[in-house]
């Protein structure tokens, strides 16, 4: 039985050989996020660090990391998480996933869970105590586009934006309520799945060779007997009526003068 098991974790920890690298990702971001009751958004400060799952994904180029995102709020978008309640600073905790998709890895994806710790209380002027803390659990999407990138182990740009739905649960419980925000963000991935390369473009069509009728080397728009071979310039056909030597063009009539 202890044999069985020992097999059993050295199989979980110990991917196959053939297995994709475990990555390493770090991504910073700036986010300002809304609320639609309050005129006044907060500023977002985050921190993404994780490790890219060995997964051989169908999509060349695909990457998905699990981590730890930490984030800094300062600002009133949270009105609503804290019943109504000013908290001028909160802090964020979150498990994440993040990851890149798309025909050229130009797709950029993040789901987080967690919760929000909010500090330094604003007098609202009625009198009443505030909490000096107020909690709160959260779901945050975001998704966005790589800009630039395209090299291994090279940072590249995020801009996105991302859907937070927070909850109060401490002092007081609230409904969740949700806040919209945009986000710009550097991506650094260390054996990380490498974008796929651009496909070139289509070569260009090539023009079409003039049509020659009667190929005698000249095309039917230079030539003045199209329908009868004839010597350049004009490419009439000659001929020597008195047998001197010397040719004149017979006429037809497909000769066009100029």
């Amino acid at each position: 039985m202890l044999s069985t098991l020992t097999l059993l974790v050295l199989a979980l920890a110990s991917p196959p050989a053939d297995a994709p690298p475990r990555g390493f990702v770090a991504s910073p971001s700036l986010a300002l996020t809304f609320n639609p009751f309050v005129p006044i958004p907060s500023g977002d400060l985050s921190l993404f660090l994780g490790g890219a799952l060995p997964l051989r994904m169908a999509r060349p180029g695909h990457w998905v990391a699990v981590g730890y995102r930490l984030t800094g709020s300062l600002g009133f978008a949270d009105l609503s998480t804290t019943n109504n309640h000013i908290y001028f600073f909160g802090h964020r905790h979150h498990l994440a996933f993040q990851g890149v998709t798309g025909e050229f890895s130009r797709f950029a994806y993040a789901a987080d869970l967690g919760f929000s710790v909010f500090h330094a209380p604003v007098d609202d002027g009625e009198g009443q105590p505030l909490a000096p803390v107020a909690v709160a659990m959260e779901l945050e999407v975001r998704v966005g586009r790589v800009v630039g990138g395209g090299v291994p182990g090279r940072p590249h740009g995020i801009v996105g934006m991302q859907v937070r739905l927070p909850g109060g649960v401490s002092p007081t419980i609230s409904a969740p309520f949700p806040t919209f925000g945009l986000f710009f963000g550097i991506n650094f991935g260390k054996h990380v799945p490498p974008a796929p390369p651009r496909k070139p473009p289509p070569p260009r069509p090539q023009p079409a060779t003039p049509r020659d009728f009667d190929a005698d080397g000249l095309a039917d728009p230079q030539d003045r007997c199209p329908r009868d071979p004839g010597p350049a310039p004009h490419g009439c056909p000659q001929l020597d009526r008195d047998r001197d030597g010397s040719f004149a063009e017979l006429p037809c009539p497909a000769c066009t003068p100029k």
